[in-house]
Parts: C-alpha cells; structure tokens; sequence
C-alpha cells in the first residue's frame, strides 16, 4: 500500500427517519504505534431502533489504517443490508445469528482496509425496522493484505459469554457481543480492554452491544460477565500486524515547549513533508527553538542521513544533537550520519534565528530535514520547521509640497510612518532627518500628528551632525535670516508609548533654499 498518501473526507452527524440515535462518547488516542505492532486509535458508537444508523468516526493519521465495524442487534432476522464509511462500502468479515426467532441476538463484523484521513459518517442500513447498537474502532499497523486471522463465532445460554481465539504476539483480538438488553453486561474478562458496551433502551426486545480488545497470544479468551441468564452470541477476529520492512526512517519535528504526544508523527512517513510541519514566530535574535526525533522503524541496525540547509544571512540555523554537540556544518555540507539499531530513536534541538540586522518583520525561513536511509535510498522521511520574524518594521513615505523651489522658498516635508500588520508591537520608536546642504530649518516648523496611534513625542537638535542632541535652535544662528536656524544639521523624534501593527503616525518639518 501507499505509505505516504493522504486522504480525508468529512462528515456530519445524520438523523435517519423514523429511528433515533444517541451517539456514545468519542475517544481518540494521540498515541500512534510502533512498526509490527497494532495500536487502537480511536472508537465510537451510537445505537438506533430503526432501520438505519449513522454515526460519525475520525480516522487519525497514521499507516496501515484499518476500520472496524461490529453491529449488534436483537432481531435475529434483521440483518445489515449496506455499511458504508463516507460513502465507501465495508466487507463483511463474519457473522452469528443466534436462531431464527424474531427475538433471537445476532452480531455482525465488517471492516474496511486503509480507510481515509479525516472524519466520515458511518452509515448502516438493516434489511427492517430493529433494535441496533453499532460501534466502530480504528487501528494503525495492520497487515493491508492479510487484515485478520479470520472470523470465529460462538453462542449459548448463560451468565458468561465467551470465545477462545487463536493468535500470535502483536496481534490485537477484537471481540463484539450480541446480548437481550435485560442481561446488560456486567464488564469484560482479565486482560481485555473495554471499547464500547451500549444497551438499545427500547423495551420490550432491547439489545446489548459490546466490544472489546486484548493483545494476541497463542490462544486468547475472550469473554463479558453477563448480569443474568440469557441468551448471547459473539465474534472475534485476531488483526494481524504489518509486517516491518528491513529499512524504514521515521523523523518527527515539535516546538521545543510542546508535550512528546505533539511530535507530528509517529508511523508517518512523507517526503516532501506536507503534514510533518512545526512553525514558530519569533522576534529578530530571539531562536526559535523545535525537537527533531528520528526512529529506525526498519527491522534492521541502519545509518540515517540527516539533511537540512545551513545559515543565510537572515536567518541562523544550528542543529545539536542528543549530546548537545553541533552538527550544522555536516548536516548543511551532505548529510551527517546517524547509526541507530532497529528500535531505536533519538532526538536532536534545531534551533532557527532571525539575524539582527539581517531579518526584518515578515521574512520567512523554511528548514526542510530530511532523513534517508542509508540502507535504503527509497526509504525518506522529512520535517519541516517554518519560522517567521515577527520584528515591528517600520516603513516610512517621504513627500515634499514643492517640486522644485527657488532661494528664499520655503520646503515643508512630511514623512508617514506606518507598521505592517501581523508583526509585534512597536516601542522606543526614533526618526532622525537631516537638513539638506543647500538648506536651512526654520525654527518652530516640526510637527507631529499621532494619526491612528496613541505615541507621542520629544523633539531634539543636533548642531554637528547627530554627534550630539542638547543644541536649542535660535532664530538668526549660523548667518540665517530671522525665523531660521542654520545650524540645525538633524532634527530627531523620540517616540513615547507601544505602536501596534496596521497603525501610522506622521511628522515634518519645514526648510528654506539658501
């Protein structure tokens, strides 16, 4: 099967005429599973009284996907016409119908191989009008060519329901009972893990039904402690797992803060990486800091070759490794080769930094890590870290009211300074403009218009240059006529207060042609 494409579909929950249903709670574990072993992945379950139901269930991301259905009903001689997961139609893998009574339990098992990413209805059609409990349980790792062991089945009349499946380890038994709601079950055996246990609430002729798991031995008991006496039916199947490839590389990538259950993913294999993908913002010098984990999922010792880019002058890259020791300069140069035994992981810190100076608000560097298998040159998987400097930028549009200007003229300058949308709050803004050569300030001509912001702001002189700003211009100084100052060589505007982005201010001044 394709171990790197990616599906999905959507779904909405769907109320079938002349039938009700109750959805039971909807578990998802994040957890996903090593190679050669099967996981459960998420479950859920509903019940109608009716001729249909539909639910709906997620399917996680993950390899070797397969979907299980099992449909419990009361009416023995109504039995599935259709069973579909968004719109796909499931194989029926078995079936136990307890006799030919109308009041009779029968249980029914189907299942899906490799079902889509996403969430979808699960949508049943019984033959007639009857009472029905349906659950549905998602795995990861099962073998896609040989799913199952095949189906067993068992019925009696009793307090205990049971079956004895054949199996191996790492294997995963899946169980499903059909029993009269007035036996509701009491809770599974030793070593089974409980999925759902749903009674139909509809008397007379309500049903009961249940599913649960337990890891594959040589031979597994499955059985459900029944409250009373009755009759019951149940089947079982023993999921094979996915057998592991010789050469497999797994690479994971989480910000550096998140939780291990937040590696994006487990069992996930992708080049270009498309769902592998971490991002960060961060301030100009500030690193953005994201874990790397590798696995060899293969069955055999391997060399990865780890892969990334190396610094721009936007941005510096580092990548250190389990030891903290910086591998950048071979990881940047060809690759740098990682030794691990089958089984085993480990986890480096790449650490991404927008250059002072170097990056402004809004650039974007994307390390693209790739780990090869040195074995296996098909075998790849990559992660992508996406950091974004989020620095104020300020950018300034300087006008002028006259084109050109004869001496004696005056020249009023206005400058519109604006911050661009999605960056960080602006502070401790300065502007500096300087008076040109063949001009001279007029004094009392600088302006400043707070626009959409709530700045505001303290003027200073320089005489020299901007060397210093303790000068006071003075009508007449320098050989100017009255009203200007020529010894005024910059005007500077320090602004107090927090400027957010998408705002603007605007400042000037004016000057006279010499």
């Amino acid at each position: 099967m394709d171990r790197s494409r990616i599906g999905g579909v959507s779904g909405t929950h769907r109320r079938g005429a002349a039938c009700t249903i109750v959805l039971a709670a909807l578990l998802a574990c994040v957890v996903l599973p090593a190679r050669a072993a099967i996981v459960q992945e998420a479950q859920s379950a509903a019940f109608a009284n009716g001729a249909a139901l539909t639910f709906p269930h997620p399917i996680g991301i993950g390899i070797d996907r397969a979907l299980v259905v099992g449909v419990s009903t009361y009416n023995a001689n109504k039995t599935v016409a259709s069973l579909t997961y968004g719109g796909t139609p499931l194989t029926r893998v078995g079936f136990r119908d307890g006799g030919s009574g109308s009041d009779d339990r029968r249980m029914e098992l189907w299942m899906l191989v490799d079902p889509p990413i996403g969430t979808a209805d699960v949508a049943i059609t019984m033959s007639g009008g009857a009472k029905v409990v349906a659950g549905a349980a998602s795995f990861f790792g099962v073998d896609a060519l040989t799913p199952t062991g095949g189906f067993l089945s068992a019925e009696g009349n009793g307090s205990l329901a049971s079956i004895v499946v054949p199996s191996v380890a790492g294997a995963l038994v899946m169980d499903v009972l059909s029993v009269a709601g007035d036996a509701a079950t009491a809770g599974v055996g030793a070593g089974q893990s409980q999925m759902w246990n749903l009674w139909s609430q509809s008397n007379p002729g309500s049903v009961v039904g249940a599913a649960s798991i337990e890891p594959g031995a040589a031979a597994v008991t499955m059985s459900w402690n029944l409250a009373s006496t009755t009759y019951w039916v149940i089947g079982a199947v023993s999921l094979r797992p996915a057998p592991s490839p010789p050469f497999l590389v797994d690479g994971m990538i989480k910000l550096q803060g998140e939780p291990v259950t937040a590696f994006a993913y487990d069992s996930w294999y992708e080049n270009p990486a498309s769902l592998q993908v971490r991002s960060a913002n961060v301030l100009a010098s500030v690193p953005a800091a994201y874990t790397l984990r590798f696995d060899n999922d293969g069955g055999n010792p391997d060399v990865l070759v780890i892969t990334g880019p190396g610094s721009s002058p936007a941005f510096a890259v580092e990548y250190r490794d389990a030891g903290n020791v910086d591998r950048t300069a071979a990881v940047a140069a060809g690759g740098y080769a990682l030794p691990l035994a089958s089984g085993a992981s480990t986890t480096w810190t790449l650490l991404v930094t927008p250059v002072l100076g170097g990056a402004i608000g809004g650039d974007v560097f994307t390390a693209a890590v790739t780990a090869t298998s040195a074995g296996d040159a098909l075998a790849i998987d990559q992660v992508r870290a996406v950091t974004t400097c989020v620095s104020p930028s300020l950018s300034m549009t300087k006008s002028a009211d006259l084109a050109n200007a004869l001496p004696g003229q005056d020249i009023n300058y206005t400058v519109v300074a604006s911050t661009a949308g999605g960056l960080s709050d602006a502070t401790g803004i300065v502007l500096v403009d300087s008076i040109p050569d063949y001009a001279g300030f007029r004094v009392g001509s600088v302006t400043f218009n707070a626009g959409t912001t709530t700045l505001t702001s303290i003027v200073s002189y320089s005489s020299d240059d901007g060397t210093t700003w303790s000068y006071v211009p003075a009508s007449g100084s320098c050989t100017a006529p009255a009203g200007y100052d020529y010894c005024v060589t910059h005007v500077r505007w320090s602004l107090v207060g927090i400027m957010p982005p998408s705002l603007s201010f605007q400042i000037g001044m004016a000057v006279r042609v010499k």
